[in-house]
């Protein structure tokens, strides 16, 4: 049952996470910009990483290729993880654009600590690796797993505020 709520977890983070990039490509591109990465390459990533953020959405959602997908958004998750390893490097704070624009956070050990927590439930699923099908759950079943997903992104999104909140007053 784990791996199946994770697969849901997965699927909404990195739908969340494309969709939003997308809508606020410019402001992704600047962060590109800002991680200091080459000029030409940036308006590309700029659409490469959210589709390819999709494109793991589908591989996720289909049983015969989920495997690929895990795999993939491990490799997407270690190049998020080098992106807050930069973050902390700067100089100056690098916007997240984690989830495009609707979080505002700066790159840094939360991006880490994301990345971690996204590479656990990848590697869990993948090692043990056991095709998924949607079409096998009940349509309640669907809605209250991406419910819960939903829910942890909402709690992780609020915890974020909060932290900032509490550290621009003290």
């Amino acid at each position: 049952m784990l791996n199946v709520f994770l697969l849901f977890f997965l699927i909404t983070v990195f739908l969340v996470s494309g969709v939003g990039k997308l809508l606020s490509r410019a402001t992704f591109e600047h962060t590109l910009i800002q991680l200091k990465l080459s000029r030409r390459a940036t308006p590309f990533l700029s659409y490469a990483v959210p589709i390819g953020e999709l494109l793991i959405v589908v591989c996720l959602l289909i049983p015969t290729v989920q495997l690929l997908g895990y795999v993939t958004a491990m490799l997407f998750c270690i190049s998020f993880m080098w992106s807050g390893i930069r973050g902390i490097r700067a100089k100056k704070k690098v916007d997240c654009q984690c989830f495009g624009q609707l979080l505002e956070e700066k790159l840094g050990w939360n991006t880490l600590v994301k990345s971690a927590v996204l590479i656990f439930a990848s590697a869990h699923n993948a090692l043990a690796f056991v095709p998924v099908s949607i079409f096998d759950f009940s349509f309640v079943d669907l809605v209250s797993a991406c419910f819960v997903a939903i829910s942890i992104l909402l709690i992780y999104g609020l915890a974020s505020a909060l932290m900032q909140g509490s550290r621009a007053s003290g």
